[in-house]
């Protein structure tokens, strides 16, 4: 015969179950970040983060990060600066182009509409409409 468990026991091994399972699918620490970071500079973020709740004046000291993401966005932009360059040179007009419409186009997020049932527009740009 089954034994009789109140609705608190169900619920933790539910509760207990679920959990498990999202620990094994679910990607834990997944942070996108910039292709131009490097990863002595996303070290340094993390420590920074870390020291934040932990100790303020660590986290004063790591003020380096902003001039470590500087330095890397810095490098990035010059080996863009080199490929252009290089290919003006070789009078390749086509990857000039599209290096220099890198450089200057402004980012623009995609937006996505979320539509109802019928196929109406519910929201536009964060705003329900």
């Amino acid at each position: 015969m089954s034994e009789t468990r109140t609705p608190n026991e169900m619920w933790q091994q539910l509760k207990e179950t679920t959990l498990n399972v999202a620990k094994e699918t679910i990607q834990k620490d997944f942070i996108r970040h910039k292709s131009w970071i490097t990863d002595d500079t996303f070290k340094l973020i993390k420590m920074k983060c870390e020291a934040k709740t932990k100790s303020p004046d660590q986290y004063r000291k790591l003020r380096k990060v902003q001039k470590s993401l500087w330095r890397d966005k810095q490098t990035k932009l010059d080996a863009l600066c080199s490929e252009l360059e290089e290919n003006a040179q070789k009078s390749n007009s086509r990857p000039v182009f599209q290096t220099v419409k890198k450089l200057i186009k402004p980012f623009q997020p995609h937006t996505v509409a979320i539509r109802d049932s019928t196929g109406k527009k519910r929201a536009k740009g964060g705003k329900t409409l």
